[in-house]
């Protein structure tokens, strides 16, 4: 099993060929963003963050790179009312901003998805 700073690690080399990425999936409680660098036929990866307590996320971005936040970043946040001390909150650059994610676990799955055209 990998850590979250494994995890990490792959997910940004994973962007440096696919970094046109969006929300697939949100359940209030799983968070799962598809990468590609063309998402109209396909998807090369699926970055799913498990146990979501905060969020601040664009739908569809073009994303630099991902990281855990500094502590002070977390601070700045203010988010303790909103997350556990044991969450990991992640920081990455998409479009000239940044966003945030505070989640349990995040697991990585790579391998090319066909999206099917409507019926």
């Amino acid at each position: 099993m990998s850590t979250p700073m494994e995890t990490v690690e792959r997910l940004n080399s994973l962007l440096a060929s696919f970094d046109e990425c969006q929300i697939s999936s949100f359940n209030g409680s799983h968070l799962i963003i598809i990468g590609d660098w063309d998402l109209a036929y396909h998807h090369n990866f699926e970055a799913e963050f498990i146990e979501v307590s905060y969020i601040q996320c664009l739908t569809k971005f073009h994303a630099q790179g991902f990281r855990l936040a500094t502590p002070s970043e977390r601070a700045q946040l203010r988010l303790a009312d909103y997350t556990e001390t044991s969450d990991h909150l992640f920081r990455f650059e998409a479009d000239e901003h940044q966003f945030f994610i505070a989640v349990q676990n995040l697991e990585l799955r790579v391998g090319l998805v066909l999206h099917q055209p409507p019926i």
